[in-house]
């Protein structure tokens, strides 16, 4: 009953666009099919799972006058009828809280087309649930809530784009999509997932302009652990050569692929960085208590396509995952278009109470990570003038949160180069200023403002632009979507993937600030 629990709390509604959809467009009734292929961390063996279910959206009265969405699952099948909701009565008292969970539903609350508040409908049902399963009822509700399932402004047969999906059953995860077909407001797509321990295919019916699926069947391979470690960076792409780094959180085996995703033979060279450098400061830094830094290169007579990398830690998730290189020089002009998510973190209507809200947590491990509410990330955090590591300044840099670890996401501080996240015995005073007011400024060709414009693909921000500065800003094309970046070419021009239609950043207005104080402890004996 646990492991149903489990994943019948994964099935949510995703929308999308910032076009506004009438609520007729949220109301449907559409078949699941899913088959998934999950594999421990540990065990060499798979478990296939085979599901079937009616899903149904219906618009419905929530705890504010917001728009809320009711998700229920009328019928639902496992395997070969190993379990099939029509048959729960015959386990009596002990599907009850199952059944409920069935009939009454979730609900979640629709911005802008997207959703940003998801809960059990049933309160009392809810204090049932974490009762007897403690806060991994709220973990699966906080990895359910869908991000968007993004739709051009006009799709048509031909259409691609890469943005992340949340699909049911599964943590959000990167997809690349393809329109296959449009009927009037049904557009079918073709999802291809390639995200952190899943991979896999999917087909959607999903209605436009809102994205809310019609039917989905779903194809894919979870491998189950912990989130990816950092601490990797490609240093050089060459035909038969690629260099990486490798930090001690971030022990990889690293296989060359073909342009096929076939393995390659190949060789490997070990190094320890800096190896001529006998300064002090290179000195101090391979006194860390980890596995010392190494840069790694990978020598095959093939050209390598693609890397497959898969963290070596027990602990750290058993997965597979390509890495591919950026186009040649020159980059201003490369084939095709290719989007990613936005870099533009989502604004919350309320700025209030950011400073206030803000953690200082990690100084028991010699780190130190400031979070806080929704939009900290709007906020900019700096240490006091001076503050340096042996001769390297210090900032504060945004990193992700891991919820099995219990560490949120918020700014954390490193060495201004990323090498050095560990201090010891000192005192840490931190400037924080948060806007109380921001705006989105969009600015394109005709109307470029303090940007300018080159050629079809490049942009170049003014110094007066005056957007938050630790912040990217947004590159979009026709369809609405962000692109993905290039980098600078020589003339400090930046280049997108694709043509740039409008350039998005926010600039903050009226900023408050705190000050805060933090304490190191020293080096353990």
């Amino acid at each position: 009953m646990r492991f149903l629990l489990v994943f019948f709390c994964l099935f949510l509604i995703t929308a999308c666009q910032d076009n506004p959809a009438p609520d007729s467009d949220y109301e449907d009734d559409f078949l699941l099919v899913a088959h998934q292929t999950m594999t421990p961390l540990d065990d060499d063996y798979s478990q296939d799972m085979n599901l079937k279910a009616l899903v149904r959206n219906r618009i419905a009265d929530g705890p504010d006058d917001g728009r809320w969405i009711r998700t229920t699952l009328p019928w639902l099948r496992l395997g070969s009828g190993e379990l099939d909701t029509r048959d729960l009565d015959r386990l009596g008292e002990r599907a009850e809280p199952l059944m409920k969970f069935l009939s009454t539903g979730t609900l979640s609350r629709v911005e802008d087309g997207e959703i940003t508040d998801t809960r059990i409908a049933d309160q009392a049902l809810y204090a049932t649930l974490v009762e007897r399963f403690g806060d991994k009822v709220q973990q699966l509700l906080d990895q359910a809530t869908a991000t968007a399932v993004p739709l051009p402004r006009d799709p048509r047969p031909g259409d691609t784009w890469h943005a992340d999906a949340a699909l049911w059953g599964l943590p959000s995860v990167a997809a690349d999509y393809e329109v296959l077909d449009r009927d009037g407001d049904r557009v079918l797509i073709a999802l291809t997932l390639d995200g952190d321990g899943v991979t896999g295919q999917a087909r959607m019916v999903a209605r436009w302009p809102s994205g809310m699926p019609e039917a989905l069947r779903l194809h894919s391979t979870v491998k189950q652990g912990d989130d990816l470690p950092e601490g990797t960076r490609v240093l050089e792409w060459d035909e038969r050569r690629v260099d990486l780094h490798l930090e001690n959180e971030g022990r990889l085996s690293a296989r060359p692929l073909d342009a096929d995703g076939e393995p390659l033979d190949f060789a490997v060279v070990y190094r320890a960085p800096k190896q001529g450098d006998t300064s002090a400061d290179t000195f101090v830094e391979r006194l860390s208590l980890g596995a010392p830094p190494a840069e790694v290169s990978l020598l095959t007579e093939a050209p390598i396509a693609s890397l497959r990398l898969t963290p070596l830690h027990r602990e750290q998730r058993a997965l597979t995952f390509t890495v591919r290189p950026l186009p040649d020089e020159p980059i201003e002009d490369p084939a095709g278009v290719r989007h990613e998510a936005s870099p533009l973190p989502p604004v919350p209507e309320r700025l209030d109470g950011l400073l206030e809200g803000m953690e200082l947590s990690g100084q028991d491990q010699n780190r130190l990570r400031v979070t806080g509410p929704a939009g900290l990330r709007l906020c900019t955090l700096t240490p006091e003038d001076g503050a340096a590591h042996h001769g390297t300044p210090l900032r504060f840099t945004w990193a992700g949160g891991d919820r099995d670890r219990g560490t949120r996401p918020g700014f954390e501080l490193r060495t201004e180069d990323d090498q050095i996240r560990y201090f010891y015995d000192r005192r840490i005073t931190v400037e924080a200023r948060c806007p109380t007011r921001v705006e989105t400024v969009t600015l394109t060709p005709d109307a470029p403002g303090c940007a300018r414009f080159e050629g079809d693909n490049g942009v170049v921000l003014g110094d007066n632009c005056g957007g938050i500065a630790h912040l990217d800003f947004a590159a979009v094309d026709d369809t609405g979507l962000a692109l993905r970046p290039l980098g600078e070419d020589q003339n400090g021009v930046h280049r997108f993937w694709g043509p740039v239609k409008e350039v998005r950043f926010l600039r903050g207005r009226d900023p408050q600030s705190r000050t805060l104080t933090a304490e190191l402890p020293e080096l353990p004996q």
